[in-house]
């Protein structure tokens, strides 16, 4: 069998190129991230376009969690859109994915604070549901 490009075998690259295993997929959960981060920087762009007055507008940001490296690189996504766009980023989260009371603490003060948007990735299900219809009644 002869060889291509890579010391690959022959027909390896359709192959690869079939199951969608090409050189830039070696790491997909690189991939996934950085489609996180483009998907958060564009939701607070859609949700900042909107703020026109001369008031400086403040999106308050609750993550799941802040330790993990998914969660850093939305921060970094969501800071670098509030600059963009002349915008107060508040990023508070619990520091793990299980302290959902934590996170329903941290959205309530962002309610008391009057925050002009609030962008939740909830760490319960139903947790945080009280919090959220008083966040949308405010």
């Amino acid at each position: 069998m002869g060889e291509s490009r890579g010391g690959r075998p022959a027909g390896a690259v359709s192959v690869l190129g079939r199951l969608g295993l090409h050189h830039r997929d070696r790491h997909p959960d690189r991939r996934r991230l950085v489609r996180a981060v483009k998907l958060a920087a564009c939701f607070l762009g859609l949700v900042l376009a909107g703020c026109h007055s001369s008031e400086r507008k403040v999106i308050a940001v609750v993550p799941k969690a802040t330790s993990h490296l998914f969660w850093q690189s939305i921060q970094a996504g969501a800071l670098a859109a509030g600059k963009k766009f002349q915008v107060e980023i508040l990023w508070n989260g619990p520091s793990t994915e299980t302290e959902y009371s934590r996170q329903i603490q941290i959205v309530d003060s962002m309610i008391a604070r009057k925050v002009d948007g609030l962008a939740v990735a909830a760490a319960d299900r139903t947790a945080l549901n009280a919090s959220l219809d008083r966040a949308a009644q405010a």
